[in-house]
């Protein structure tokens, strides 16, 4: 069985997202309210969402990290949309269980979707990126199997001073 590669620990982990979804919350939630309803409206609001957001963030990245500590392997795509499935589930269960039941499908649908097109990015950003220079390569030889190559073809690029004399 695969290993996963070295991970921060379990409460460093859900700290950093605590923060950051907290930071998430009340970026996007004040920009929100404020267009909404003005300053009174991001000072009554802001705060609820901002938390409501880290909470929804530290169960993510405690059921994410759950996920991958049982398979002992990492697969975004998979790992996301269970992530994301539960973490919908667990903060809708409030609402009842059927309403948590059906928000931890959508949640799975819209994780597998958001992580799976974040995969696609990554590796279409690869395969745009240019080939590294060695010093030890020849300009006759062929570049090693592992080295991503562009898709499109390089456009022409005018002659330097002594070309054009010649």
């Amino acid at each position: 069985m695969d290993t996963p590669r070295p991970r921060k620990p379990l409460v460093a982990t859900i700290g950093e997202q605590v923060a950051t979804g907290f930071l998430v919350g009340g970026v996007l939630g004040a920009a929100y309210h404020l267009a909404k309803g003005g300053f009174q409206a991001v000072c009554k609001n802001v705060p609820r969402g901002s938390c409501s957001t880290a909470v929804f963030f530290g169960v993510y990245a405690a059921i994410d990290y759950a996920v991958v500590s049982a398979r002992r392997k990492e697969e975004p795509v998979l790992d996301g949309a269970v992530a994301m499935g539960g973490a919908y589930g667990i903060t809708s269960l409030h609402k009842g269980l059927r309403y948590a039941g059906q928000s931890a499908l959508v949640g799975a649908a819209f994780g597998g979707a958001v992580m799976g097109g974040l995969s696609l990015l990554e590796d279409w950003t690869w395969d745009l990126s240019p080939p590294a220079q060695h010093a030890d390569d020849e300009p006759g030889h062929p570049a090693p199997a592992f080295r991503p190559t562009l898709p499109v073809e390089v456009p022409w690029t005018p002659p330097v001073g002594e070309e054009i004399r010649n």
